[in-house]
């Protein structure tokens, strides 16, 4: 295999091909296409061609030689578009197909005609020099979210039903029913739902590509119609957010949260004199932030907890002990990349010099001296709006440790989700398996408060929420110490809803909102207006 092919990933749904061009560098080729020709999937009661030995005899829904030979083209196509590029060994290729026979024969085909035998993996003196066989994955069709859009996903299926409820499913079957009915007359065929109708479509068109001809009532008035209402109706099936995010398909593995590959975790601690308020920053002497001030930050080892990874980070750079009282602030850049800033006092150890330092140098500056920018250079922008933060914050862990001690192998999101009305305040709960807070997983490459408004979307389908962004944080779960694979987290957030509580109604009889306590309902609202709570914050890169 050549060095320069890097990876080839062959999924079986649609292919757009365009004119050739010019490439210096391919790292990964990716090619997505549908099936070849194939007879019809249904017939109807006066079809002229409904006998399958006599017009289909490799039987409905299954390959012709037409499609055959397509998607054998397609593949001799594609060798000799990356030849270039790609080695001879079909090894070098993950492939994909739903599990339709139909799906399965062309992938075939296209591997066949992508990759002939040469060299070594001639292995036939007859057939061994023209074919091959290379792997094909796939699933059982019911289960398969990423190539059936029809897979079983109750979800799904009561977004669809939404959708056949809505004005404009409505206003087609208003604007096609006199054509409905007269092709009911003409075909015997019931049209109950605008899919029976694009079946009906995709029976008349495959009949006309091989050739045959249409009954009389398919005149060209009919023809045109019907391929309007065929066009009108796909549109449906991904009409709103919820469905498109629903058969987008799945991705093939979770992540796996590990330190330093996947997963990015920075601590750092502003410690103050908690007699006279003063602030301990580090001025670095690295090439590129040179002359820069900020607090003691860094980032955790294996098997190192965040608490213990920024006291380590704090004597390491200054030559102080401390004591971690609070964790302030916690941001994200994505859902593998966060940073966790305490608040600490010193309990021991003393301040270093030049001299010890070697790159940086330590030194505490009055609240006044903070607001010098011009003998004060900051490494970081909001430099001063996170001192503030986590001076308001510095005691608010004396009642409860700044994280949670406890092990999780994915990132994930515990949502607080509570509404109130005249009566009462309301947390939502789900049901299943048991009665428990809302939990979703954090996505690798999106910002939380994106995974959080999809995650609330999910759960009320058909009603516009609103972009929420968490309160806070109550709570962060983390421990990498015991096992030391399993360095993800939990964030529990806090969340009001936006929504009057009588719309705010969730899709099905997963979720139910619960009446509060009266003394937690007084704790959540004490936290919603405190400034002694840890704050959650989005940071973009530059």
């Amino acid at each position: 295999m050549r060095s320069n092919a890097k990876h080839l990933v062959i999924i079986l749904s649609f292919i757009c091909l365009s004119p050739e061009i010019e490439c210096k560098k391919l790292k990964l080729l990716l090619i997505v296409h549908r099936h070849g020709d194939r007879s019809p999937c249904i017939s109807y009661p006066t079809d002229p061609f409904n006998n399958e030995d006599q017009y289909w005899p490799d039987g409905y829904s299954h390959l012709t030689i037409k499609g055959k030979q397509r998607m054998y083209s397609l593949g001799k196509y594609l060798r000799k578009r990356y030849d270039h590029f790609l080695g001879t060994s079909p090894r070098e290729a993950w492939v994909r197909s739903s599990a339709r026979e139909r799906c399965l024969e062309s992938s075939a085909m296209l591997l066949a005609g992508l990759y002939p035998p040469t060299g070594r993996w001639v292995w036939n003196r007859q057939l061994g020099h023209i074919w091959q066989p290379v792997p094909i994955k796939t699933v059982e069709f019911e289960k398969d979210g990423m190539l059936n859009p029809d897979s079983n996903c109750p979800m799904a299926a009561r977004v669809m039903a939404l959708i056949d409820r809505s004005p404009a499913v409505q206003q087609l079957y208003r604007k096609y029913k006199p054509l409905m009915a007269f092709i009911e007359q003409k075909s015997g065929m019931k049209i109950g739902h605008y899919w029976d109708g694009r079946d009906l479509f995709d029976t008349l068109y495959v009949q006309r590509q091989n050739q045959y001809s249409l009954p009389d009532w398919v005149n060209q008035t009919v023809w045109k119609c019907l391929q309007q209402f065929n066009v009108k109706s796909f549109v449906f099936d991904s009409s709103n957010a919820a469905i498109r995010r629903l058969r987008a398909g799945k991705p093939n593995k979770l992540f796996e949260p590990i330190i330093g590959q996947t997963l990015h975790y920075t601590v750092g601690a502003i410690v103050f004199d908690e007699t006279t308020g003063d602030v301990l920053l580090i001025q670095e002497s690295k090439t590129g932030f040179r002359g820069l001030w900020s607090w003691p930050a860094g980032k955790p080892q294996p098997r190192e907890s965040l608490t213990a990874a920024v006291r380590r980070k704090v004597c390491e750079e200054s030559g102080y002990e401390i004591a971690v009282t609070a964790l302030a602030v916690v941001e994200s850049l994505c859902g593998q990349e966060f940073r966790f800033t305490f608040a600490g006092r010193v309990v021991g150890g003393q301040l270093k010099t030049w001299e010890d330092c070697h790159s940086m140098c330590a030194q505490w500056f009055t609240r006044p001296e903070l607001y010098n920018y011009a003998h004060n250079p900051y490494r970081r922008d909001r430099t001063l709006k996170l001192i503030n933060t986590v001076w308001h914050s510095r005691r608010q862990a004396l009642k409860a440790p700044p994280v949670a001690i406890r092990t999780h192998n994915r990132m994930l999101m515990r949502v607080v989700f509570t509404v109130s009305n005249e009566k009462n305040q309301y947390v939502l709960v789900s049901r299943r398996p048991h009665p428990h807070l809302p939990v979703c997983a954090l996505r690798r490459k999106s910002c939380p408060s994106i995974t959080l408004n999809m995650f609330i979307q999910r759960i009320f389908v058909g009603t516009d929420m609103g972009h929420h962004i968490p309160c806070g944080v109550l709570s962060v779960e983390h421990n990498a110490v015991s096992v030391p694979t399993h360095d993800g987290l939990c964030l529990t957030v806090l969340v009001k809803c936006l929504v009057p509580y009588d719309k705010a109604v969730p899709a099905g009889d997963g979720y139910v909102w619960q009446a509060m306590s009266l003394r937690l309902a007084r704790q959540l609202k004490t936290y919603f207006t405190c400034k002694q709570k840890i704050m959650i914050e989005w940071w973009a890169k530059k």
